[in-house]
């Protein structure tokens, strides 16, 4: 039996990327922009995708349409080595598509429209082997609704059941339950990922500290706060390292949380320590926000091995 490093579970989108936009221009019916791209994104897809680029077998299950921007998302996916064979086709909705309009600075506004994402649903993990992966990544968690409370807590614990690392990656929670929703995943999280603007809607008057320290008394085995420009904050046990950000001129900060997740989790399966994992995601998440688009900052193995410690 050939075990794949990481199976990956969220959402699949088609981006399209315009920059730079100048928001209050928007007001006109003409905005010029001097580039645009097409390519993969949503949280789940971004994260395999950099995975795959580490060298890591990844599988992505996730829900499109039966369109074109599936099918090119598709190929693109599996020309970077993801499998996509477990991608569920809708034939009812269409795939998921988000506009991602970049200022100058590299700060971003997203017009997003779920598609088929939303359709995700506890049926979907049907015939899924959990002893067949290394581990078990959650992304988009406050998106997923087919998948909330039950059907997703007993994945994640028959995953820890067989010796499976488990992580998860949350998003903003459109719905405003927050911790509700969350608590109880924690239990079976190995490993929880969550940046500091949700993470102060999840902890509200909480200091960074006191975050992680809640989050791992919650259950989560090691936690990383992703703080933007301030860097990440690592946590398991006793443990905390500040992690500082790397200096670069940010083109494009999407996907820059999905890139230090890949980075983390490539690095965790190697046997590397805290210190050593998150450096590497700070390093990989440093490349994403260099380029414009959520994937294309992340190069491929050859390449990219240099960003490990």
């Amino acid at each position: 039996m050939v075990i794949v490093d990481i199976l990956c579970i969220g959402s699949t989108l088609a981006d399209v990327t315009a920059w730079p936009v100048d928001t209050v221009e928007l007001a006109h019916k003409h905005v010029l922009g001097s580039k645009t791209s097409i390519g993969p994104g949503g949280c789940a897809t971004n994260v395999s995708w950099g995975l795959a680029s580490l060298g890591k077998s990844v599988s992505l299950l996730s829900r499109v349409g039966n369109d074109a921007p599936a099918r090119l998302v598709r190929e693109l996916l599996n020309e970077r080595g993801v499998d996509t064979s477990l991608m569920r086709i809708d034939n009812q909705t269409p795939t998921g598509i988000t506009i991602v309009m970049v200022e100058e600075t590299g700060e971003r506004r997203f017009l997003y429209t779920p598609g088929a994402n939303a359709e995700i649903c506890a049926d979907d993990l049907n015939g899924i082997q959990l002893s067949d992966y290394r581990l078990l990544h959650i992304s988009d968690t406050f998106l997923l609704t087919g998948l909330e409370g039950e059907p997703l807590t007993s994945l994640l614990a028959e995953a820890q059941s067989k010796g499976v690392l488990t992580s998860m990656d949350t998003v903003w929670d459109p719905s405003g339950r927050w911790m509700e929703q969350l608590v109880p995943y924690l239990p079976h999280l190995d490993i929880f990922l969550v940046s500091e603007e949700e993470a102060r809607h999840l902890l509200p008057g909480m200091d960074p500290n006191r975050i992680v320290t809640r989050f791992l008394e919650l259950g989560a085995g090691t936690v990383l706060l992703k703080r933007g420009e301030k860097g990440s904050l690592a946590a398991a046990g006793n443990e905390r390292l500040v992690i500082p950000a790397e200096k670069v001129e940010p083109r494009d900060t999407t996907g820059a949380g999905d890139a230090y997740a890949a980075g983390f989790l490539a690095a965790t399966l190697e046997g590397r320590n805290l210190a050593e994992a998150a450096r590497a995601a700070t390093r990989l998440a440093t490349h994403s926000i260099a380029a414009l688009g959520a994937t294309s900052g992340i190069r491929r193995f050859a390449d990219t091995r240099e960003l490990f410690p």
